[in-house]
Order: structure tokens, then sequence, then C-alpha cells
């Protein structure tokens, strides 16, 4: 315990320092986590009553199982409520948007497509992109490959704003329909998992480092067909 308070009173400067620089990085997450929401939330909507009416709607993917291998809560919700927006008239064609991992065995689209089938949704009006393994590539896959630059996108809120945020800057048109969050916060349209700050700052961050201009997963919508 001595040596302990030694150590400590010889690095208590540094210490002090290092937690001063600590709260001030979180600070300025958690700031701009907020700018952003305050940027785009308005363009959220969670009552399938009041959602506009769109030609397409973009289900934005992830794994459809936790890491204890149970189903994903937040996917579900996701599906149910594209499925609510496709049985309502809101949105006429979805593509569902993700990534595949052969390492762990999974198929996001795959799954989201059969998933929505089961909900009664027609397997004609939907569309795989299995290369939107980021945010960024989805939305600007709608654009530069499906030929689509108006759209509903469909998430939890907290992705929904970072999704709205990515598509004003390459100008593209998309409002979000909030699905349910599993991680949501009582009372609050904010998410309570600790990876959404990050994801705010990574949003930020491919604008700022112009990232879509460098994308490797964007091929024009005319190269797609032209293969056809």
């Amino acid at each position: 315990m001595t040596s302990l308070k030694k150590w400590l009173s010889l690095h208590r400067r540094r210490i002090a320092f290092l937690a001063v620089c600590a709260f001030l990085l979180y600070a300025e997450v958690q700031l701009t986590c907020l700018w952003l929401i305050n940027q785009t939330l308005d363009r959220v909507y969670h009552r399938i009553d009041d959602c506009p009416v769109r030609e397409y709607g973009m289900i934005l993917g992830c794994s459809p199982y936790t890491q204890g291998g149970r189903l994903s809560r937040t996917l579900d919700e996701r599906l149910k409520s594209g499925a609510a927006l496709y049985h309502a008239g809101k949105i006429r064609k979805i593509i569902v948007s993700g990534g595949k991992n052969a390492e762990e065995f999974y198929d996001e689209t795959g799954y989201m497509k059969n998933d929505l089938i089961r909900r009664g949704v027609p397997a004609d009006v939907i569309q795989i992109d299995d290369l939107g393994v980021r945010t960024l590539d989805s939305v600007l896959r709608m654009k530069h490959v499906f030929g689509v630059d108006d759209f509903i996108s469909v998430s939890q809120t907290s992705h929904c704003v970072r999704t709205i945020y990515l598509a004003d800057h390459y100008g593209i048109s998309t409002i979000g329909f909030g699905a349910a969050d599993p991680f949501e916060l009582p009372g609050m349209m904010l998410s309570s998992d600790v990876r959404v700050p990050l994801a705010c700052i990574k949003a930020v961050m491919d604008v700022l480092l112009h990232r879509g201009v460098k994308n490797p997963y964007v091929r024009s919508y005319e190269e797609l067909h032209s293969a056809d």
C-alpha cells in the first residue's frame, strides 16, 4: 500500500493530465454525437402514419445473431419496421443492405430477404445489396449502383441520423424510420449502446476525409447494368 501511495504521489501530475485529456476526449465525442443528432433527428419518423411515402426503402443490416448465438433483436426490429412500411403502402420496393461474413458463416442480406418474405413481403419487390459493409457504402451504393437517390432508411434512430448525415453530404435525399431499439434509454430517442458515439465520430470523419470518393465498393449504375 505504501509503495502504491508513493507511486501515485510521484505521478500525480501525469495522472491528472491524462484524466483531463480523457474527459476532454469523452466530451468531444459526446458533443459531436449530439451535434449530428441535432442536424438530422427531425427527419426520422417513428409512427407509420406520420411517415411520408417513398418508392424505395433501404433496410440497413447487421449480424442476424448476437455474440451469444441468439437472434438479434436489433435486426428483427428493423425487418419488422420495413415490412410494416411496405404493408402500409409507405414503400413499394425494398433494398436490404449488408454484408456477408464467410468466417462466421452468416449472410446478412440473404437472412433479411427470407425474413421479409416470411412477413408477407413479395420476393420480387426485394433487392439485395450484399456489399453494403458500412453505412457509407450502403448510402452511396443506393445512388450509384441502384440509381435511387430518394428513399427511406430503416434502422434504429441512432443509426438513421448517421445515415441522413452521410446522405446529405453526398447530395442524396433520405428520411429515416426509427425501428424500436433494444438499447434505447427510457423516455429518450437515444441509444445506450456504447458504440453509438464512436459511430458518430466515424461518420463525421468519413465526410471530412472524403472517404466516399475513394470507396472501392461503389460502381456506377451504368457500369453495373452494361454487363447485363
